[in-house]
């Protein structure tokens, strides 16, 4: 073999060795850049081998030349950015693939500021003056929900505006409230003497003010709810929403589960169950002042204040009679002369 062949020889037997310890960059198809970030090597291609992970932090595409879309970067750009470092042993790399399409979301447009909190919205019922029909309405209302004036706020029709400013000295109003709505339903009849001289039937919108309870975490169904599970907040509701004073949630159990948040109705609640079927009861039978206790087994499952259906226990069954209690308290119940017949189920 003559000499410049055995050096070929050598030459490609070198590559190949070089070749196989390569380290590779190999350009992905896509890439998705944050806004406002560069995208760099290690964010369009998959790096192998320490000498390519160590280019990862190349910058290919300045952030400043990125807009919202796609853009399409090809083989000959990002060896033009490698090379531009001057430290790149491009005999131990290996660089494959063709171009790599570069996603950019569009930025995130600013929040709106939230919008300042409102007032409720009508009129304070106590500012209203008594010498119209408007304010001889403020007071019915108010005392039909059982608030003061100044817990109430009252929305009147436009419409009305001919009927609510009449004024009300030397005239009989009648003003019956029809229903139970957040509007109230008002039938009104303005009379001068013995003469009707105006009639309608109106609506007024109406909030009042409360102390609520307001579920402080999630309360599970059937959960007995405790002081530290609620909130009391000071809110303006509708008349026509049942919202349950905190001290009388308090021992109570949701019929569903609570949200964190939500604000408890009575028909959200219900008195826990203290008695459940198979529970051993401690029953105190009074009977002219004298106080017996026993020990029964409930036969059915009662709230507090409801009739529970028990049983003896005498260990042999034919012997067990069956009678009926009071439930008072957590397997607790009361039995009195009224409540000695009968089943709970026929007293419920």
């Amino acid at each position: 073999m003559s000499l410049a062949r055995t050096i070929l020889a050598v030459f490609a037997v070198s590559l190949a060795a070089a070749a196989a310890r390569a380290d590779e960059i190999v350009l992905r198809a896509t890439a998705r850049i944050a806004p406002g970030a560069d995208a760099t090597l290690a964010d369009i291609a998959d790096l192998s081998g320490p000498r390519a992970e160590a280019l990862g932090g190349t910058v290919i595409v300045p952030a400043a030349s990125l807009t919202p879309g796609w853009t399409r970067i090809d083989l000959a750009r990002v060896t033009a950015a490698l090379d531009a470092r001057g430290d790149v042993a491009w005999g131990l790399l290996s660089l494959r693939g063709s171009e790599c399409s570069i996603g950019v979301a569009a930025a995130d447009r600013p929040k709106a500021p939230a919008p300042e909190p409102k007032g409720p919205a009508g009129q304070p019922a106590d500012a209203i003056g008594p010498e119209t029909v408007r304010g001889f309405l403020a007071v019915k209302i108010a005392a039909s929900l059982g608030v003061k004036p100044a817990a109430l706020r009252l929305e009147f029709d436009p419409r009305d505006g001919d009927l609510l400013s009449m004024p009300t000295a030397g005239r009989t109003i009648d003003a019956r409230i029809t229903g139970a709505s957040d509007r109230v339903p008002i039938r009104i009849s303005i009379f001068e003497g013995e003469r009707l001289i105006a009639g309608r039937a109106i609506a007024v919108g109406a909030l009042v003010q409360r102390q609520i309870a307001v579920a402080k975490r999630e309360i599970r169904r059937g959960q007995i709810i405790a002081a530290a599970d609620i909130q009391t907040e000071e809110r303006w509701v509708g008349p026509a929403l049942a919202a349950v004073r905190p001290e009388d949630a308090i021992g109570a159990a949701p019929k569903a589960s609570l949200d964190q948040g939500q604000i408890i109705t009575t028909n959200d609640i219900q008195s826990p169950v203290v008695i459940r079927r198979g529970d051993l009861v401690t029953v105190s039978s009074i009977h002219g002042g004298v106080l017996v206790r026993a020990t029964a087994r409930a036969r059915s499952a009662a709230t507090e204040g409801e009739l529970v259906d028990l049983e003896t226990l005498e260990p042999d069954r034919k012997q067990r009679r069956t009678f009926t209690a009071r439930a008072c308290g957590r397997g607790q119940a009361v039995i009195t002369p009224a409540s000695e017949t009968g089943s709970a189920e026929d007293h419920r």
